[in-house]
């Protein structure tokens, strides 16, 4: 489970990136979802990232328990989420139809923070 847990990961971090490098800022039309889907995607910009990093910091404390990591690696493991979606910000300065956001990376960050606690609740 551990390993599947880990490219589970890794398949999060890579969407996550490839949709925040797109040039068409409506992630939304290129993801094969229903209608009422992309239109949530779409319109909520900012709120769109707190979910896939809140994925992702799920799944990272659920490999930390599955470790028996203690409470430090928990803050390392926030910051590195964290540092995703910082890159993916600043990856958008180099595209002309993208721009970084702060509200992204905050967004990002509660998300994360947000996974993280929900797997420290749920998963034992």
């Amino acid at each position: 489970m551990h390993k599947f847990l880990v490219y589970v990961i890794c398949l999060i971090v890579i969407l996550v990136l490839f949709l925040s490098w797109i040039p068409n800022p409506n992630v939304g039309d290129v993801l094969p979802v229903p209608a009422s889907v992309r239109y949530w995607i779409n319109e909520n910009g900012n709120l769109r990232t707190a979910v896939p990093l809140g994925v992702l910091g799920f799944g990272v404390e659920w490999v930390l328990q599955s470790k028996n990591k203690d409470w430090r690696w928990r803050g390392w493991a926030w910051l590195g989420v964290v540092g995703i979606v910082a890159v993916a910000e600043l990856g958008q300065m180099l595209l002309p139809s993208r721009y970084p956001d702060w509200g992204d990376i905050f967004y990002g960050a509660v998300g994360a923070a947000v996974g993280i606690a929900g797997a420290k609740a749920v998963v034992k």
